[in-house]
């Protein structure tokens, strides 16, 4: 059996890591529209995708419900694209895993198509939910839960990227609802 000291030194080279990882990423997307290989996938194909990796407990209490026919093909990264789905709902697990589970809604106009993902947990005060998408920003309920305030920062370049947004809804009462707005040519 390892020590205590050795478990903690994993952890450590684990999150440094992870850190490491997340700062190269966060700084090659500051250059505009930079290395993005771009595919045609449809908003189910990428949900669809970013929901395999998950554990049976996991995608067991994902419901996933499409509001119209949503056949558009988007044009993006379907990898970066991914990052940005499984980090809004592998945050929806760590802050709110709650019976209701989570729900990823699919939606479109005439200009966008919306991938919407709503928890049902504690939610987020709306003087904190200001600075969600800032680097290295921790809500003060996230404390206890480990991680470092990346994901959101770089989730929101890779939507820009894309000339997409992600926005924050607040007000479900209870939880949040995150959306990711994808525009597309009729």
């Amino acid at each position: 059996p390892e020590s205590a000291g050795a478990v903690e030194l994993k952890n450590e080279i684990s999150f440094l890591n992870e850190l490491i990882s997340n700062l190269l990423l966060s700084d090659r997307l500051d250059l505009p529209y930079s290395k993005l290989e771009t595919k045609e996938a449809t908003a189910i194909e990428l949900v669809e995708k970013s929901i395999v990796t998950f554990n049976d407990y996991q995608k067991n209490k994902i419901n996933v419900v499409s509001l119209k026919n949503i056949a558009n093909p988007l044009l993006v990264d379907i990898t970066k694209i991914i990052v940005v789905i499984r980090n809004i709902v592998q945050n929806s697990f760590k802050y709110a895993d709650t019976d209701e589970g989570i729900k990823i809604i699919l939606d479109k106009d005439e200009k966008n198509i919306f991938i919407k993902v709503r928890d049902y947990g504690p939610g987020i005060e709306s003087e904190e939910a200001k600075h969600i998408f800032e680097p290295f920003f921790r809500a003060t309920n996230s404390k206890k839960i480990s991680g470092i305030g990346l994901g959101l920062s770089i989730s929101k370049k890779i939507m820009k990227s894309h000339r997409g947004n992600i926005k924050l809804k607040l007000g479900c009462n209870p939880g949040v609802e995150f959306c990711l707005v994808f525009p597309y040519k009729g």
